[in-house]
This record gives C-alpha cells, structure tokens and sequence, in this order.
C-alpha cells in the first residue's frame, strides 16, 4: 500500500496557545534553558485548568485576531496559492475582462457628446503614433525617435498634421545594440546624431498640448491609436513628460478600432468585430502610394508600417475608405491618397508580340507534333485520351509551311515497311491462334507495322530428334527472332526493324 500522506495543514492558534506564549518567557528563566513546545505544553496545562472562564475568553479574543492577521501576512508575502505560471491566484489579472471594461469606459465616454446623425462628420479626432527604439527597463516606457500626431474629421479628411523626430539622448547601457538593430530592421533612423532630431523635450511636449488643445481648455481631448500600439504609446507619452518636466495630461488613450466601431453604431449599422476592424485598419492598400509618409521615410523606401506619420494617415485613409458610404462623404484628396496617372505605364499592343512570336520558328529536330517513341501522337494529345478527353488540344502553334517535319531517325536509316517488301513477305499470322495480324491505324506509313510476315511455309522443317538441330543460315535466324518479338508485341517490331533490316538486307545480297 502507498504511504499515507501526512497532514502538513499547519494547526490554527487558540487561546492555549497565547497562554503559553505568555507564560514562555518565564518557564524558560526556570528551567535555565530553551523549551521545546511539548516540553510548554505540560509545563502550561496545570495552570490552564485553573483558569475562569473569563480569562479564558480573553485568551481566545486574543487568538482569533491573531489568526486573521497572520493570514494577511501569509497573503501579502507570497504564501497564498499559485497557478501553473507561479503567479499568485489572488494576484492574477484578467486581462481579457480588462480590457472589456475598458473599451465600455471609452465607448460611453465618445458618443455622450456626439451629435445626431450626420452631424457627427464634423467631430474632430487626433490619432497619435510614434516609432521608438527600445522598450526601456523596470517599466519607464519607450524610447522615442519619432512622433506624429493628426487632426480628422469624416467630413474634411486630415485636417492638419504635427510630425517631429526625437532624440533619444543618452542610450541605456547595454541597449546599444537593441536600438540599432530595430533601427536597422524597421524604421532607418539613427540612434543618435540624427540632423533631423530635437532635444529639446519641453518644446515638443508643449507643441503637442497646443496641437491637441489650441483653445486651452481645463479638458484634453482622448487621443486614439491601434490597440497592439498603446502601450507603446502610453510609454512614450510618460517618457516625454518625465524628461520635459511637466505632468502628464494625455492620459486619455483611446483605441481606434473602438472608434471605427462606434462610427457605424452611430448610423444603426452593425458594427464589425474588433478583429475585423483590426484588418480594415492594417490593410496593405495604401502602402505603396506615394507622400503618404514623411520626406526621409520617402528618399530612404521605408515601409509605411515604420513612419510615425505614415502609420496615422493610414489609419483616417482606412476609417474614410469604410464609412464613406455609410455617411455620404464626397473623398478628396484629405480622405484618401492621389493615385497616380495611368498614362504613364508602357502598353504594348497585340500586334507587336504576335508579330515578334510568328518570327520565331520552330525547332527542326523535335517539332510540336513529332512522334514520340514511336507512337505516333503528341504527349499532350496521349494524355488527354488518357483522361477520358478524345477532343483535339486547344493549344495553338504557330505552323510555318517552309519548314517540313522530319522523324527523329536519321534521314539515310531503312524503314522496316521498305525492307519487308523488298523480301516479299506474305502476312504474318499468329501460329497458335490462327488469326491475321491487321496493320495498326494509328501509325503513320513510314512507322506502320509491317503488312507482311514471313509465311511458315518457307521456313525450314524441323529436324529428327536423333539428328539434331539443322542448321540455319544467320539471316533466317535473324528472321525467327523478328517473328518471335512480333508475336509478343507488335510494337517492338518498329524498333527491331531498324536493326534487323539491315541484316536481311546483308543477307539478301549475300
């Protein structure tokens, strides 16, 4: 049987157990010595027995308030239960119903003071991003090279724009090569010395609250961003605010998706999901147009996912793409990029292929419609039959009259038609089933069976089997082999007639 388990549940403190903590110090100055706690249990229980019943009731007072506070303590210092992680159950967050709550905060936060129906085109909204380095150590944020901020309506598209690169300062030590390998990979800005970039941190921040809040106002409005971007947005705000030296009063980061979903909600229309508004705002449609992005972002062909301005205007282009024919919004120029002129592509016409092709002709030593291993049609032609297809191939190729078809044999090889009727040879006829040999329809002339055979008569007879074999001349031997690979299979003939002729030929003139 397995070994019983041993109760290690520790034991709850009761009112003995305070009385003999009070009595502890004293048995011990006794007895001259440290006691163990059995040795504190015999010592203690005489005087426990001669206790009242009210002194009794002010020891166990005393350990039922102990209990509840070592069972804090157990809590606070990591003693409660964990999950598969190692992460406390009492400490684990729930970042799905998070984000929940979150996203229900700032629905009912955007349409309390939206206008009815239409008249919401005119609301104005300030999407953010930035491109960062690095994430930083100990949660101080990002590490920003450059942020972009723009001001949307769905009436007049992108209203105005603010768009500045960052210098980083001072680099984390060991995070060098972090920052210029993501720099490297995705954005293409320098980690430092950049021409382009600002130091001066208060300057950008109070540039931003202008941008954000022009008619100072107690109130910033919410600024929104992708939802895999705002953490990274957030950090980046932090950063900004801690080394200007002003508090941060962008607090308010919102999810677009949340936006875009709230747009059709608005019209009564259903909603997308938020995984579905995810693919409308990171479409690639617009990646490749061109002054969607900014000036060094253009010379240095960097992708639009890694422009700070790109990826804003990338999102108002997405949001008026989706909700332009819910609201009836005539797009301009400010809602969606300019394409470029078409006319400006080389077209080629027709005539100038097709007259470069039938220029081209075709080879000579293995042409479209030559015999393949003898068997007289196309491959493709053989494979449709194949297939359960008798129609022609649709393939069309270009013929040229001047050019014949010539076989694959060499053109001084003998057929084997021309070298059987050159002997003269009656038809063949199978000796055990009695029965003609009809020549093969398939097969053009010059590769056609032979129409004739060696007749049994002319061969000669079989000797006595006392006398032995006869003796044959190698021609007719030659010829037994010819009509014995005939009967098992007449298409070896074609191959064997090639070889064999020339021996009945030589034969012949022998």
């Amino acid at each position: 049987m397995p070994p019983k388990k041993k109760n290690n549940k520790k034991k709850q403190c009761n009112g003995f157990y305070m009385y003999m903590m009070d009595k502890k110090r004293g048995f011990e100055i006794e007895c001259g010595k440290d006691l163990t706690m059995p040795e504190m249990v015999s010592l203690a229980h005489p005087g426990w027995k001669y206790l009242s019943d009210e002194e009794r009731l002010k020891y166990n007072v005393r350990a039922k308030s102990y209990s509840q506070q070592e069972k804090r303590h157990n809590l606070q210092a990591g003693a409660g239960k964990m999950d598969c992680t190692g992460q406390l159950i009492n400490e684990r967050v729930d970042f799905l119903a998070l984000n929940d709550r979150r996203r229900s905060d700032e629905r009912r936060k955007l349409i309390e003071k939206w206008p009815v129906e239409n008249a919401v085109c005119m609301e104005k909204f300030h999407l953010i991003s930035f491109e960062t380095l690095c994430e930083l150590p100990d949660e101080q944020g990002y590490l920003p090279c450059e942020i972009s901020c723009v001001s949307y309506s769905l009436y007049a598209g992108i209203i105005d724009v603010y768009h500045q690169y960052v210098d980083p300062g001072r680099l984390p030590i060991g995070y060098r090569y972090l920052c210029q390998s993501k720099s490297d990979e995705t954005n293409k800005i320098p980690v430092s010395n950049f021409e382009l970039a600002t130091a001066n941190y208060r300057q950008i921040w109070i540039e931003l609250c202008d941008f954000l809040n022009p008619q100072q106002h107690s109130v910033f409005p919410p600024v929104f961003c992708q939802f895999q971007r705002r953490n990274e947005v957030e950090g980046c705000l932090r950063w900004l605010s801690d080394h200007a030296g002003v508090p941060n009063r962008l607090s308010k980061v919102y999810e677009v998706e949340v936006l875009l979903c709230e747009l059709f909600v608005h019209m009564s229309a259903t909603p997308p999901s938020h995984s579905a508004a995810t693919d409308l705002l990171t479409t690639t449609a617009f990646d490749y147009d061109a002054g969607t992005r900014c000036k060094y972002h253009e010379d240095n062909e960097v992708p639009m996912d890694y422009c700070a301005l790109g990826k804003t205007k990338k999102n108002c282009f997405c949001i008026s793409d989706a909700l332009a024919s819910l609201y009836n919004i005539e797009l301009t120029s400010s809602h969606l990029p300019e394409r470029q002129d078409d006319s400006s592509c080389l077209v080629i016409p027709p005539s100038v292929y097709n007259s470069q092709y039938s220029s081209i002709k075709p080879q000579t030593q293995h042409p479209k419609n030559a015999i393949v291993g003898g068997r007289g049609m196309d491959v493709d032609v053989r494979r449709k039959e194949v297939n359960g297809m008798d129609h022609q191939p649709t393939r069309k190729v270009v013929q040229n009259p001047e050019v014949k078809e010539e076989p694959l044999r060499r053109p001084t090889s003998v057929s084997v038609t021309s070298i059987l009727a050159a002997k003269q040879i009656q038809p063949m006829k199978d000796r055990e089933m009695g029965t003609e040999m009809a020549p093969s329809t398939d097969l053009p002339s010059k590769f056609a069976l032979p129409a004739s055979a060696p007749s049994p008569s002319v061969l000669p007879l079989p000797g006595a089997s006392w006398q032995g074999p006869p003796k044959v001349s190698h021609g007719e031997e030659l010829a037994d082999q010819l009509n014995a690979k005939c009967n098992m299979n007449p298409m070896v003939g074609i191959g064997l007639g090639r070889g064999l002729g020339r021996g009945f030929i030589r034969n012949t003139n022998q």
